[in-house]
């Protein structure tokens, strides 16, 4: 999984550097009474990639600020890097919020045993909120698609894909879905 992850990143840094050219390339090989729909589809794309990571990092940020606001409400030492850690975490697709509430949970089992329960409930009751609240939220309004296609994406890609299913099932929905609103205008 580590490492379907990595060659992901590498090529997606690769595409994005190289974007106008690949983009250019693949224009050229479809017939002229696809443009349309090949247009549509890299605008699909471009929308529903771009609003999926920004979705997820704000989702880091929001977590970030509850590890904060845990690790002062407990005196924790550690703050920043506690914060940095959970919220980088939580923005990682996937696997990275069930490991998001460790560092700040952590740092208080070593530093303060006695605040380390007050630090679980407190990140487990964020990690909720964000998980089952903001996140369907926002990536609906990111992608434009309903919060429930959201679940569903995740866990059918999960099923269908493993690791990189999950990660990027919600985008796949959401070009699914542009293509999909497409023909009911044009039908």
């Amino acid at each position: 999984a580590l490492a379907n992850l990595l060659l992901i990143v590498v090529l997606s840094l690769y595409m994005v550097a190289d974007r106008n050219r690949l983009l250019a390339s693949v224009f050229r090989l479809v017939p002229p009474q696809y443009k349309e729909e090949a247009g549509l589809l890299e605008r699909s794309v471009a929308r529903s990639f771009g609003g999926f990571l920004r979705g997820q990092a704000i989702l880091g940020l929001v977590y970030a600020a509850t590890a904060v606001i845990a690790s002062a409400a407990f005196g924790l030492d550690y703050l920043a890097g506690t914060a940095a850690a959970a919220g980088l975490l939580m923005a990682i697709p996937f696997f990275g919020p069930f490991l998001a509430w460790a560092p700040p949970v952590l740092a208080a089992l070593v530093t303060k045993p006695e605040a380390t329960a007050g630090t679980l409930v407190v990140m487990a009751a964020g990690w909720l909120i964000v998980m089952n609240v903001l996140q369907p939220r926002l990536m609906a309004q990111a992608l434009r698609i309903h919060p429930i296609v959201v679940l569903g994406s995740v866990l059918v890609g999960s099923k269908i894909a493993g690791v990189s299913g999950a990660i990027f099932g919600i985008p796949i929905a959401a070009v699914i879905s542009a293509f999909v609103f497409h023909a009911i205008e044009r039908g």
